[in-house]
Order: structure tokens, then sequence, then C-alpha cells
């Protein structure tokens, strides 16, 4: 990855929740987006809820809200996806929205029958969480998650993709949630330093 100034953050459901926990992962995206600006990162935000026009689910990718976002995505450095998951699948704005930028001539070609995709300098980051105690999230649920991001997004962007998946968020303790933010927070402030490598800290 290059350099990181430009950091584009894009959130959704993450109100969807009736529990008591359900400020657990906009707490969180909070804590991404105050660790991004102390950094002085340029930020830009987006808001699958709240921010997208009504048209945008019927739009082609040549419509201009098609365009809009496909710009905001490569002007990033660092694109950041923050949301829940639901019986081990990201919120399907979150598919959509993937799956209507990325598209050949922008994100990737075909050369001999193979794709190639075209931003391998950037990269994309899947942070959320899930009421799936953690022995579901490292089976067959956690892993069809993950391996969607590699397998699609990975693939039709050719960017590297780095996914984590906070377990049991609707019964963990304030402490562990705790925990996660410092965690975060650490591995954002050490970017663009000789201590980035440091992934495995979740």
């Amino acid at each position: 990855m290059n350099k990181v100034a430009k950091v584009f953050i894009v959130t959704s459901d993450l109100s969807s929740v009736t529990d008591s926990r359900e400020k657990n992962m906009a707490d969180l995206a909070k804590t991404v987006l105050e660790s991004c600006q102390a950094k002085e990162f340029t930020v830009d935000l987006l808001n699958l809820d709240i921010d997208t026009p009504a048209n945008f689910y019927q739009a082609t990718e040549k419509d201009s809200i098609i365009i809009e976002y496909q710009i905001r995505f490569q002007r990033a450095d660092l694109v950041i996806f923050i949301y829940p998951v639901k019986l081990g699948q990201a919120p399907s704005k979150v598919k959509y929205f993937l799956e209507s930028i990325l598209t050949r001539g922008f994100s990737y070609k075909v050369v001999r029958g193979q794709i190639q995709g075209l931003f391998d300098e950037k990269e994309i980051w899947s942070i959320s969480m899930t009421d799936l105690p953690s022995w579901k999230v490292n089976t067959v649920w956690g892993n069809g998650h993950k391996n969607w991001w590699q397998r699609v997004v990975k693939e039709y962007s050719g960017s590297t993709v780095k996914t984590w998946v906070l377990s049991s968020w609707r019964s963990v303790s304030e402490d562990s949630i705790l925990t996660w933010k410092e965690k975060f927070n650490k591995i954002i402030t050490n970017l663009n330093t000789s201590n980035n490598n440091l992934f495995d800290l979740i």
C-alpha cells in the first residue's frame, strides 16, 4: 500500500439492531474515524443508510451516482467498511455498493480470459461485528464471509483486502469493547510507520 493520506470510510446498518449493544458498532466506527483524523488523514465518509439517493439501487454503471462513488473510491489510499454481519453475510447495501463500483474498465480488466485488478496499491478493510460466537466465526460462517471479500472484492479490484469479524458483540464485556477500540486505534496510529504490520492484533 502507498503511504496513506486519504481514507474513505463506508458504513451500513450501524443502528439496525434494537438491543442494548446497538451503539457498539457506531462507537467503533467513531473510534476509527477519530483515529484517522488524529493522523491528519483526509477522511471521506459515506453512510449507506443515509447518504445514498433513492435511485442508487436502480442505477447503472454509467449513472452519475455510480461514477461519483467510483471517483471517491479511486481517490482513497485506504477504504474501510464498517457494518454488522447477519447470517454470515455483509449487509446487502455493502455488497450492492461494491458490486456496482467494481466494474470492468474501472477496477479490473480481462486479459486472455484472466481478471486483472487495477488498484493493487490500494488497501480495503472490512471491519464487522456479529452476535455469533468465535467458534462459528472461525468455521463456515466466518470463512464464507471472509472468502467473499477475498474472492470478489480482491479479485475485482486487485487491492489488498484485510478482514476482521468481531464475535459475540451482543454479550461481550465493556472491557473487550474497549480493547477492540484500542487495538484499531493502534493499527491506524501505526500506518505510515515502521510498525505498520500490526494486523494480527485482533
